[in-house]
């Protein structure tokens, strides 16, 4: 998408901007080039059952006990019943969409985008009608397979994230048919942003305000970076100069928002100035690469580089 709208194209960017907020589950992705793409969740494919041995992240992957910790006995491949459309759980699967959520050195769960996305992968769809018994029994399914800490928060944000996706859909559907009075372009992105706020406010409502305020703030902040685009795009006060200037000022600030590492745009500009050096020097390509992972341990932690693994770092 560019950055950079057009007026003509802005009506069919208000477009996409209301297909994003009414779903509510779409994320923005960026790629290397700093363009975004947005991507469905509901495409976003479960991860592989079996954990590389070279990955040393602590996640529900490597967490999980198949076997139960009482009874030294494997846990039963018990389904949990959903509808009467052979919608089930089974501990295979509900491994599967959580595997990747990572853990701290407490065992606590990290909540972050790759929490929601396994939310997602676990629940958002709307053929899924879980009542209270079934939201029980995955529950349980869930701290059978990992007990403790971790299973109890995981198995609670699994609740309270049920119930919201529930209320958000009552809302959207609201929100749909409240949609059709004829705005200008101004008024329908504040129209929008009013709602994406209302939407918002929900989260808070169902799920714990920290919870609700970590799974989504990437989220938030994709969003909020595209309204500010839009209004500047769509301000007939500000010349083209102007528009790219602020446009490339709130893009900027997106990218400290959106990224969770301290002081990000300051470190990585430091980084690129030390990776170009290693770039154009004459050694050979394998050096370079050896060079650069150097590099980029001596300027991010191993927790940053997983947070900006979509940037590359060691690309060359």
């Amino acid at each position: 998408m560019n950055l950079s709208l057009p007026k003509k194209n802005a009506i069919l960017t208000i477009i996409i901007m209301i297909i994003l907020i009414a779903v509510g589950l779409k994320l923005f992705i960026y790629n290397q080039d700093g363009l975004i793409k947005i991507v469905d969740s509901n495409n976003i494919s479960v991860v592989d059952s079996k954990v590389d041995e070279n990955d040393q992240q602590n996640t529900i992957a490597l967490a999980w006990q198949w076997k139960d910790t009482q009874s030294g006995q494997p846990v039963s491949s018990s389904t949990t019943n959903v509808d009467n459309n052979n919608n089930i759980f089974t501990e295979e699967s509900v491994y599967k969409a959580l595997s990747r959520v990572r853990l701290d050195e407490n065992n606590n769960v990290i909540v972050d985008n790759e929490t929601l996305t396994a939310l997602n992968n676990t629940l958002d769809d709307d053929r899924l009608q879980l009542d209270s018994q079934a939201l029980f029994e995955l529950q349980l399914l869930i701290k059978k397979g990992l007990p403790g800490n971790a299973g109890e928060q995981v198995a609670n944000i699994v609740s309270d994230y049920y119930q919201y996706l529930e209320a958000a859909r009552e809302f959207n559907t609201v929100y749909e048919n409240d949609s059709n009075a004829v705005l200008d372009i101004n008024e329908s992105i504040e129209q929008h942003k009013r709602n994406y706020q209302e939407l918002s406010s929900l989260r808070q409502l169902y799920l714990d305000t920290d919870v609700a305020t970590q799974l989504f703030s990437e989220y938030d902040a994709n969003a909020n970076y595209m309204f500010e685009i839009l209004k500047v795009e769509n301000d007939d006060n500000f010349s083209e100069e102007e528009k790219k200037k602020l446009s490339s000022e709130i893009a900027l600030q997106h990218s400290s928002d959106s990224i969770n590492v301290d002081n990000w745009n300051k470190r990585y500009e430091v980084f690129l100035v030390a990776k170009r050096n290693i770039i154009t020097d004459s050694m050979n390509d394998n050096e370079k690469k050896t060079q650069l992972i150097e590099l980029m341990n001596q300027h991010f932690s191993r927790e940053e580089l997983i947070q900006v693994s979509q940037f590359q770092l060691d690309k060359i």
